[in-house]
């Protein structure tokens, strides 16, 4: 996901409130709403409807994918044709590897643009 990193943020935030709010007045913490629901509206901001709606047996899933693929790549011996096939290889890799760092900051634009 694109923006578990700003999810995992406003999650601290939203960890330090309570004794944030003390501090201040601790009768202000009864006006703030539960935290079940603030840690909702951070989820719902940040993260896509593709990774709020994926089950946890969805997510190992995909995660087990990703890893299957990465090592596929990492396993990669050539066979035959030497140097020149092996420079094609991590060439394609390369590629391929920029093509999903682009796809990824596409999704966070838009993301970022319907906000």
């Amino acid at each position: 996901e694109p923006n578990a990193k700003r999810y995992r943020i406003a999650l601290d935030e939203i960890a330090g409130l309570p004794k944030k709010l003390m501090k201040e007045d601790p009768k202000y913490i009864e006006s703030q709403p539960p935290l079940s629901e603030l840690i909702m509206d951070a989820a719902t901001k940040h993260l896509s409807e593709e990774v709020l709606y994926r089950t946890p047996k969805e997510s190992y899933e995909q995660i087990l994918w990703d890893e299957e693929k990465a090592e596929k790549r990492l396993l990669f011996v050539p066979i035959g044709g030497g140097h020149q096939a092996q420079a094609e290889e991590k060439q394609s890799f390369v590629q391929e590897w920029q093509q999903l760092r682009k796809e990824d900051e596409m999704k966070e634009s838009k993301l970022n643009s319907s906000m």
